[in-house]
């Protein structure tokens, strides 16, 4: 860029913009534009170089006022600027001091050479004696410099940090060995120094897993809003059609994991149960969401009465997937004892089985998991049911009763170590692993 002061003559103007008409070809091979302008002899044309380049967020940039000379350490005025602010002078401009402090952030030996000499004149103004005085006010000293440091924004970065922590390191070395160096052998207090730079570290990594955390979380909980939009979309009736639990599955993701996104989609939620019944899937999901709200619609114990009326509802819902439940359970029972009848019959008779009649271990051991599962779906309303009286939640119960629901929760458990028995002889094949979330909500 140029700037034109009130010096530039009429002649010097038809210079100017005789310049201004050479083609940048020409310009660039004689030099620039400085340059033309310079061979023409213009006076009354300022010229300025600006330098455009992709700056990194791990990159510092700083004004060259702020370098002192070709050797990269930090200028006079920066230098002070600095140390004024380590001492705890509070005219000091903060932004100002930190800008200075980056510019030596890559360079240990300069960081600490500013935090002892800020150290050491701060002692000559309090007149503090004693070594172990000294290490105290130089782990002062150093907080101020990485509080500004770990501020900056090259420092937000993961790979920001992990610099960061590799120069607290090399700063508590060279300022330990300076330290010793002036005490001469004497006795010096340096666990202040060790024990700042450990708390220094475990800073920066409680920020960068917070932040990693964070991030990682961010996304999961956007990629689940649309994995529930979808399903939504679809509705129970089509998800299975689909894709995508197989594709979940194949990334790594297990029953378990696929009933609670059914259950928090919330489709056809507290909806009765279709005439004939539904799948396994769309009925332990509906009856997972159900279960939840029975659990929480009265705010738990202490509560009572505050969501009896919600909860008469949901009862109501959790009847009918159950009653869809065991009607669709009680049909697969009955169509195995009839097919295992037929199988002993033809056996007694020494006949073979009717076609299509015959039914291969592989579908009987899965069957019989299903059966299984969904026998655990009746008991985890028992046991919910049980518990939420047992505790209080609807209301005051005697010690004869809370008893006698004890036995009744016991036996639940019992029963339930009978159904995985079942489910462990029936191989339990992954498609058809048990509903875990409700077990663990309700079982233990």
């Amino acid at each position: 860029s140029f700037t034109v002061n009130h010096e530039l003559t009429s002649e010097d103007f038809l210079k100017l913009v005789n310049v201004l008409n050479k083609k940048p070809a020409d310009l660039l091979a004689n030099g620039g534009f400085a340059a033309a302008l310079a061979a023409d002899a213009i006076v009354g044309v300022v010229t300025k170089t600006v330098i455009y380049k992709a700056v990194t967020e791990e990159e510092i940039v700083i004004h060259k006022d702020a370098v002192g000379g070709p050797g990269g350490g930090l200028g006079e005025e920066a230098t002070e600027t600095v140390l004024a602010f380590l001492e705890g002078d509070a005219d000091v401009s903060e932004e100002d001091a930190a800008k200075g402090l980056a510019a030596a952030a890559g360079d240990a030996q300069t960081v600490s050479d500013l935090v002892l000499k800020a150290a050491e004149d701060q002692q000559e103004k309090g007149d503090a004696d004693g070594h172990e005085e000294f290490s105290s006010v130089v782990v002062g000293c150093l907080r101020k410099a990485y509080d500004l440091l770990s501020s900056d924004k090259s420092a937000k970065t993961q790979k920001g940090k992990k610099n960061l922590q590799k120069m607290l390191k090399l700063v508590e070395k060279e300022i330990l060995d300076k330290l010793k160096a002036v005490a001469n052998g004497a006795s010096i207090e340096d666990a202040f120094v060790t024990d700042a730079i450990e708390e220094m570290e475990d800073e920066l990594k409680i920020d960068g897993l917070a932040s990693d955390y964070m991030k990682k979380r961010t996304a999961i909980d956007s990629n689940e809003k649309r994995i529930l939009r979808f399903i939504r979309a679809k509705g129970l009736d089509k998800i299975e059609d689909t894709d995508l639990q197989e594709r979940l599955f194949a990334g790594g993701l297990d029953m378990e994991g696929w009933r609670e996104l059914v259950s928090k989609s919330g489709i056809q939620k507290g909806g009765p149960a279709p005439e004939g019944g539904e799948g396994g899937l769309e009925a332990m999901g509906h009856l997972a969401v159900l279960l939840h709200e029975m659990e929480h619609s009265i705010g738990g114990a202490g509560a009572v009465g505050a969501g009896i009326e919600g909860l008469d509802k949901v009862a109501v819902s959790v009847q009918k997937e159950i009653q869809g439940l065991v009607q669709k359970t009680e049909k697969k029972i009955r169509d195995l004892v009839e097919n295992m009848q037929l199988e002993n019959e033809a056996e007694a008779k020494g006949e073979p089985v009717p076609a299509g009649k015959k039914m291969p271990r592989k579908q009987l051991m899965e069957l019989l998991a299903e059966i299984a599962q969904e026998l655990c779906q009746p008991l985890a309303v028992i046991n919910c049911s049980v518990d939420m009286i047992r505790g209080g939640s609807l209301g005051e119960v005697s010690s004869t009763q809370v008893e006698m629901l004890c036995l009744a929760a016991e036996s639940g458990s019992k029963l339930q170590t009978l159904i995985d028995k079942l489910m462990q002889i029936s191989g339990v094949p992954e498609t058809r692993s048990p509903d875990a979330s409700i077990q663990e909500s309700l079982y233990k």
